[in-house]
């Protein structure tokens, strides 16, 4: 993707958030402009024109951006590009992949009523916090009469912190309600929202490497045995193999001996990668689902069964844990 288009994304985002900050100081009542509007999707047709004959420079883009001076205009940004191309890689209808594109640009534009001294904190009270997670009804509510946006992009700003377990919000859906109420595409904008996040450094902390989040991601997959999720499988499982390669610089996020665990319960060390299906690599199971030691360890092929995948991976740093933070799904951005 070229500096041009760079620059030209980063221009419109600052636009679009300055107006909103605007709107929101001067006439409450006012929404996004139909100028602002159409340069948005003219934008994101750009961003899916020229990434899709480029996949080696995406990785790049997301690195250059985390260089600019607002985290906010660089983190919609971010998620906007991102969305984009993982619209254009799922074969996505071309109305799909614009509104996820444009969502992905205005997702955050709530943001514009809170103040910027609780935006650049690096710690939030709970009282801080609750402001924060307010702007999901804040931005939908500044949309949601507005005719020129699609239903879809608007619902984008208001569920895309809703999580598996119930603990997103605004309404904090269970695991039924979420697979029900919140779209397949708003969905996939929660894991790009949370994998910018993740990366993107922040006040007083440093951001993970693309392959670092891509792992966190993984372990936060829905499966019977586990207490604390947020994402389900085959929307990570859609994630990964639209973006794993374009975005951790074409390495595998998992590699051979790293030790994971299988949604059947089940413990295993990784063989071999399978570059088109990453959740279902060859793993040596040396335990069974109730944690007892196999006196034969059996290799199976995931791909072989394809329900069966990777749902959580150790971290080579400690014994028996897994690198998780779960406070880290649900941050201010």
């Amino acid at each position: 993707i070229s500096e041009e288009l760079v620059n030209e994304t980063y221009d419109l985002t600052k636009s679009i958030l300055d107006e909103m900050r605007d709107t929101f100081t001067k006439s409450p009542g006012e929404s996004i402009s139909r100028g602002t509007i159409d340069k948005s999707r003219t934008l994101v047709d750009k961003i899916t024109t020229e990434t899709g004959k480029n996949d080696d420079g995406i990785f790049e883009v997301v690195t250059k951006l985390k260089d600019m001076d607002d985290f906010y205009y660089n983190h919609s940004m971010n998620v906007a590009i991102i969305a984009s191309i993982l619209g254009a890689k799922l074969d996505f209808k071309p109305e799909l992949k614009s509104a996820m594109g444009v969502g992905g640009l205005i997702h955050d534009i709530g943001f514009s009523s809170i103040s910027k001294d609780i935006l650049n904190k690096a710690q939030l009270d709970d009282d801080e916090f609750d402001i924060v997670k307010n702007h999901t009804h804040v931005g939908y509510k500044c949309v949601e009469k507005n005719p020129r946006l699609h239903d879809i992009e608007k619902r984008i700003l208001l569920l895309h912190h809703e999580r598996a377990d119930g603990e997103g919000y605004p309404f904090g859906f269970d695991l039924d309600h979420y697979q029900s109420s919140v779209p397949r595409e708003i969905r996939l904008i929660g894991l790009v929202d949370t994998f910018i996040s993740l990366t993107a450094p922040k006040p007083g902390e440093n951001g993970m490497t693309p392959k670092e989040a891509i792992r966190f991601m993984v372990n936060m997959i829905y499966t019977p045995y586990k207490t604390s999720y947020a994402f389900l499988p085959g929307d990570v499982r859609d994630f990964i193999r639209a973006l794993g390669f374009i975005i951790n610089k074409g390495e595998f996020f998992m590699t051979p001996g790293d030790l994971v665990r299988i949604n059947t319960g089940e413990i295993g060390i990784i063989e071999e990668m399978n570059r088109l299906y990453p959740l279902n690599p060859k793993v040596k199971v040396i335990k069974n689902s109730k944690m007892e030691t196999l006196k034969r360890p059996i290799t199976i092929d995931l791909l072989k069964s394809y329900k069966d995948y990777v749902s959580n991976i150790y971290d080579r740093n400690s014994t028996g844990k897994f690198a998780v933070n779960k406070q880290s799904t649900l941050n201010k951005t």
